[in-house]
């Protein structure tokens, strides 16, 4: 079932003690008209939110962009781009507990070989070699790619 959502809240995506955010172009650009974030149906615009997000955590807007990806997880639990998203934004916070759940729940949704090794340079920045070696041994059988094993390999002998 989808959640009706009109531009009021949209707005509420943000951060409530912010400023003025028309003023900023990258929200303007992303943001401004409610047909290109809300749907005909009143259900979220996933594309266009997912953009405005990956805008604001490009710009350094981390808790704009953390807001966001909270929200559209908060409608669309399936979406592992938005825990991607929402990973990273830990990440920038030192949160490594957060960014590995999240990095944990798009391998859920998608496994992708990408994830697998954002979650082992996670465990590596935390000095956490055993498990980077658990997850990168479990990438290796997502890939048939000589040239990705070796990658895979080479991350793996660097642990230790």
């Amino acid at each position: 079932m989808i959640k009706k959502f009109d531009f009021d809240d949209l707005e509420k995506l943000f951060d409530e003690n912010a400023q003025n955010l028309v003023d900023q172009t990258f929200y303007v650009d992303a943001m401004s008209k409610r047909d290109r974030a809300v749907l005909a149906d009143g259900s979220l615009n996933i594309p266009v939110l997912l953009n405005a997000a990956n805008v604001f955590l490009d710009n350094g807007e981390v808790k704009l962009a953390k807001n966001v990806y909270l929200k559209i997880l908060k409608n669309h639990p399936e979406e592992a781009r938005v825990f991607d998203g929402l990973a990273q934004c830990y990440l920038l916070e030192s949160n490594f507990v957060f960014a590995i759940d999240c990095i944990n729940e798009s391998i859920k949704i998608q496994a992708t070989l990408e994830r697998y090794q954002s979650l082992a340079s996670i465990y590596i920045r935390k000095r956490d070699d055993g498990r980077a070696v658990l997850v990168l041994t479990q990438a290796l059988e997502l890939t048939s790619s000589s040239n990705e094993k070796s990658d895979i390999l080479r991350a793996l002998a660097g642990c230790f």
